[in-house]
């Protein structure tokens, strides 16, 4: 009544069966966890394969091609407005399929993009 557990064997057995309890659980939860992550990667390398179906590579140009840059800013009536802004030459390539240019002639658009 006061706080003080009564020694017997029942509270021994108990405790062995809450403990055996308690490894069962976290037995089942790794093998849950472990489970779930593999399906996580199996859905993953799926969608990874049908995102890159489609895909193709991005066109890698040499310094001193002449290229044209689309037009990223329309406004009203730009219907009939040029659709590519340029020419420019590539000067230098950079990483990740990148280049620097230069504009060429007095055409429309901004003198380094």
């Amino acid at each position: 009544m006061f706080g003080v557990k009564i020694r017997d064997k029942g509270n021994e057995l108990m405790k062995n069966i809450e403990e055996e309890n308690i490894v069962r659980l976290s037995e089942e939860r790794h093998k849950l966890r472990k489970k779930a992550r593999e399906s996580v990667k199996k859905i993953e390398e799926e969608n990874k394969k049908n995102c890159n179906k489609k895909r193709r590579k991005a066109t890698s140009y040499e310094p001193g091609d002449l290229v044209a840059i689309d037009k990223t800013q329309f406004s009203l009536g730009s219907k009939l407005y040029p659709k590519y802004v340029g020419p420019y030459e590539v000067i230098m390539k950079k990483r990740n399929v990148r280049h620097a240019v230069r504009k060429i002639r007095n055409a429309e658009g901004s003198l380094m993009p």
